[in-house]
This record gives structure tokens, C-alpha cells and sequence, in this order.
């Protein structure tokens, strides 16, 4: 996750929303929604099975 370790401390039971969205450059922009803020963070598209999979185990 690099500079976002922030997220590392986010409790899973206060994630509000989960948005994914997919960039022009071959990237995934993971958007979560907590204590009324929004986290980004980004992925390398070859990474989406694995992180469509971890949603859906968290949900």
C-alpha cells in the first residue's frame, strides 16, 4: 500500500461504502469511505481478481 498505511488502522466495521473504478492507465482506484473521509488507493489492473476476491470475502 505504500504511503497509505493509514488504511491498516481503518476497522473494517466502519467502511461505509466500497468503490472501485478503473483508470485509462491500466490502473484500479479502490475508494473506501470511513469516519467520513475518503481513501484511494491504487492498483496495477493485473491485481483485480485478487482484489475483487477481497471484497468479497470482507462483504
Amino acid at each position: 500500500m505504500g504511503s497509505t498505511t493509514i488504511i491498516k488502522f481503518l476497522p473494517f466495521d466502519r467502511i461505509k461504502k466500497i468503490k472501485i473504478k478503473y483508470s485509462d492507465d491500466k490502473k484500479i482506484i479502490l475508494s473506501l469511505d470511513v469516519f467520513s473521509n475518503s481513501y484511494k488507493l491504487t492498483f496495477d489492473v493485473k491485481d483485480k481478481n485478487k482484489i475483487e476476491n477481497l471484497i468479497a470475502n470482507f462483504l
